[in-house]
């Protein structure tokens, strides 16, 4: 239900946005054809949307295939809930986005680089406060969820430990992350994003062989980290 109510809110706010574009900016033709040769780094941009499909799904697969569906299930109820926590929280990050944009393309490197702690600060802010509350309450949540579900040990605690972990680092380079697409400079954060990709290719056969669940969370966590360096670096 949370799910659908996300995904009918972002439909009602994309009609919205198309609504107030029709009616503030009437002399643009939405129906007009474009030369998208104009349009530079659609190819990196693509690659880079690609890759972190790739990079989101690939556990599941991964111990779908390898491991067992008991332990994916485990993972999956852990992952849903986690997910949706970092969806909320990205949500609010992206909120100044095009603000954030608009204050790095004036070219103002003092502006532009006070801004952007500020927005380091509050992401940080944020992302500690609101995935230290999930850490606390998932596991509660979880048993009592799972009260009557029988076929796999649903209380790990070292499961909901590492995810909360890895979406903190996920969301904690979101900055850095925007600050590289808004200035555009899309090749680096396709390199950025097929680097973390064979890292996490590596690492997910290794150790998710010799420990499964853990070795898989282990390499998912080790690329996250990875992406936070390498972006923050690049910023």
């Amino acid at each position: 239900i949370v799910r659908l109510c996300y995904v009918v809110l972002e439909i009602i706010s994309g009609l919205i946005i198309q609504l107030i574009a029709f009616r503030r900016f009437k002399k643009l033709r939405f129906t007009k054809t474009y030369d998208y040769t104009l349009v530079k780094g659609t190819k990196d941009v693509f690659a880079t949307s690609l890759t972190g499909v790739f990079y989101r799904t690939s556990p599941t697969l991964f111990l779908a295939s390898f491991v067992g569906t008991a332990t994916t299930s485990v993972y999956y109820v852990y992952d849903s809930i986690v997910s949706l926590v970092r969806s909320v929280v990205q949500v609010f990050i992206n909120a100044p986005k095009n603000a954030f944009g608009q204050v790095i393309h004036e070219e103002d490197k003092d502006k532009t680089r006070s801004v952007f702690l500020q927005y380091e600060y509050v992401t940080f802010f944020v992302a500690t406060i609101l995935f230290s509350v999930t850490f606390a309450v998932i596991m509660p949540f979880v048993e009592i969820y799972t009260t009557d579900v029988s076929g796999a040990d649903y209380l790990v605690q070292y499961v909901p430990t590492m995810l909360v972990l890895i979406a903190f680092f996920e969301t904690i380079h979101m900055p850095s992350g925007l600050a590289i697409q808004l200035s555009g400079r899309f090749k680096i954060a396709k390199y950025i994003q097929y680097s973390a990709l064979i890292v996490l290719v590596v690492l997910l056969i290794i150790l998710g062989i010799l420990f499964g669940l853990f070795g898989i969370l282990i390499a998912v966590l080790s690329t996250a980290v990875l992406l936070t360096i390498e972006e923050v670096f690049c910023s």
